[in-house]
């Protein structure tokens, strides 16, 4: 298989061809995925589609879920791992090259799309050993460990953010971030202030156990302030927050995961969120008014660098975890629920952003083939 410079976009959707997307870890790299094969689907629908994770069952429900057949690979990641972690990986990494060399026997990719978390690197890896043309996605704005290393040898590298630094520039292509593609409907409606004030919750897909504690600490003082919420909780504590809120008086939903963002974004007035890029892009484009929490313990500390950049256009309140943590965080809600402050953080000029980043990736992963 030789690697082309660049088809046109009417040859690539004329051929018949098999893609090989991967991504591994949380909600933040497997939606971004999900939303490049649903491009992928719409530019070729007669284009094969696999996909390669690391098993978990959160990639069943996001990514299995639009019929795409899954596979998987035993291996885990180095980042933070210390001595142990560094012995379990070398100890898996026999096995694991034996099964993503047997996969790619098997699926025989075209191109191999990459879209972030350790399990994306011995496909990308190997796929380039063999000449297949690779492309992967860099969600954040200070790239993880994975990606920048295979910068080094994929074809290309898009990025969400345009000032994400790489070590090689040429490859690099600004794009944006893959988004719910529902979610650009509300890109132009500002949204009203109004009381009871709806405050959307949203730790990540796996929940923020810490959000999740501080916002029953604030409980009582939101239901005397006349806040509606709509938590998105870790699973596992889902009937504590319930509770918890129930025994404040506080008018809550609170669920383990939200389906329908569109309509979660649509009814929030104010949003307290984890910072993400995936979470500060769908932030961005809906243009509501956030708290944004950065996981104080992200590679390379970049959700704190995603949270900065809407809080220097003056779109988003970033409140560290710490001392006294639920008290700054009801400081700030308590700040964004005076309809003057709302209204400026509202009418800022928001960022810009890419609406249709998951199609261009799709059209020019697939025009990487000859």
């Amino acid at each position: 298989m030789r690697e082309g410079t660049r088809a046109s976009d009417s040859n690539t959707s004329q051929r018949e061809l098999t893609i090989l997307v991967t991504a591994s870890g949380s909600g933040g790299h497997l939606f971004p995925a999900a939303f490049i094969i649903q491009a992928i689907k719409e530019l070729n629908a007669s284009t094969t589609i696999r996909f390669i994770g690391s098993g978990r069952e959160l990639e069943r429900e996001i990514v299995g879920a639009r019929g795409v057949p899954l596979d998987a690979i035993d291996v885990v990641g180095l980042k933070n791992r210390g001595i142990r972690g560094i012995l379990q990986f070398l100890w898996k990494l026999p096995s694991a090259l034996f099964c993503t060399r047997r996969l790619l026997n098997q699926i025989q990719p075209d191109v191999v799309i990459g879209v972030g978390g350790y399990a994306t690197v011995l496909p990308v890896l190997l796929a380039r050993l063999r000449g297949v043309p690779t492309w992967i996605h860099e969600a954040e704005r200070r790239p993880g460990l994975a990606n920048y290393l295979l910068s080094f040898v994929a074809t290309r590298v898009s990025v969400a953010f345009e000032d994400t630094v790489l070590p090689l520039p040429k490859k690099k292509v600004f794009t944006g971030h893959p988004l719910r593609p529902d979610l650009v409907e509300l890109a132009d409606k500002a949204p009203q202030f109004g009381l009871p004030l709806h405050v959307l919750v949203l730790g990540g897909s796996q929940g923020a156990d810490s959000m999740d504690r501080a916002m029953i600490d604030i409980a009582p003082q939101l239901s005397v302030q006349d806040c509606e919420i709509l938590h998105q909780a870790r699973p596992s504590n889902v009937e504590f927050v319930r509770a918890g809120y129930r025994e404040a008086g506080c008018k809550a939903q609170v669920i383990p995961f939200i389906a329908d963002m569109k309509e979660a974004f649509r009814w929030a007035h104010l949003v307290v969120s984890r910072s993400g890029a995936g979470s500060v892009m769908e932030i961005g484009v809906v243009n509501r008014p956030a708290i944004l929490v950065p996981f104080p313990f992200s590679q390379g500390n970049h959700q704190e660098v995603n949270a900065n950049l809407l809080a220097e256009r003056g779109k988003a309140i970033v409140v560290s975890e710490g001392d006294a943590f639920p008290s700054r965080l009801h400081a700030a809600i308590l700040k964004l629920s005076d309809p003057t402050e709302y209204r400026a953080m509202v009418e800022r000029p928001a960022m810009d952003r890419s609406k249709c980043a998951a199609r261009t990736i799709a059209q020019q992963a697939m025009a990487l083939v000859s």
